[in-house]
């Protein structure tokens, strides 16, 4: 009976190792793919945050690079404004000249006209004090075939002049206008620089 004891202790034994030895390679496998799926899975996790990250610097500079322009394209129109403002304020000097200064600017003018043909000089109606009937009369001295129009330019300053159905424009809204990309350029670099 002994020996039955004894062999079946060493079945028990040895299906009890062998069942030791499955449990310890399961496990282990067990542990190795449990480690795969850890890596796997932090991988996943990493990559997810570095596309995550990715995706909100670009977000981020886009909308650095909207503020930016927005900030550009209202710093342009405040320039703008001050520039206008400017042009405003010379039309209204202009418009501001002493007689003696406004009859050399038309003096100036019709030297550059033929002096021989009939000359009609129309005033902008912001002008009309800038020349007097005895300033008229020193020009007409000077330029006998010059007439002064009815009508003056209703909310203009300066003058415009007519020859043979020619009209010549000296309005100062005019002057300034064409001499307008030069001197926005001007007046930026002094005063935005």
């Amino acid at each position: 009976m002994a020996t039955i004891q004894n062999l079946t202790q060493d079945v028990l034994a040895k299906i009890s190792q062998e069942e030791d030895a499955k449990f310890k390679s399961g496990k282990e496998k067990l542990e190795q793919d449990t480690a795969a799926r850890k890596k796997c899975i932090q991988k996943d996790a990493e990559d997810k945050k570095a596309s995550l990250e990715d995706q909100a610097a670009r977000d981020l500079d886009r909308k650095k690079q909207g503020y930016n322009n927005q900030m550009r394209n209202q710093v342009l129109a405040k320039k703008q404004d001050l520039i206008q403002a400017v042009y405003t304020e010379a039309v209204t000097r202009l418009t501001e000249l002493p007689e003696n200064e406004f009859i050399e600017f038309v003096k100036g003018a019709l030297s550059q006209l033929n002096t021989d043909q009939a000359t009609v000089l129309q005033l902008g109606s912001k002008s009309e004090k800038q020349l007097t009937d005895q300033g008229l009369a020193q020009l007409q001295g000077d330029y006998p075939n010059l007439q002064r129009a009815d009508q003056n330019l209703r909310g203009q300053g300066g003058f415009i002049l007519s020859q043979e159905g020619m009209d010549y424009n000296f309005t100062f809204d005019q002057l300034i206008e064409e001499q307008e990309e030069a001197l926005s350029a001007e007046i930026s670099k002094r005063a935005f620089n």
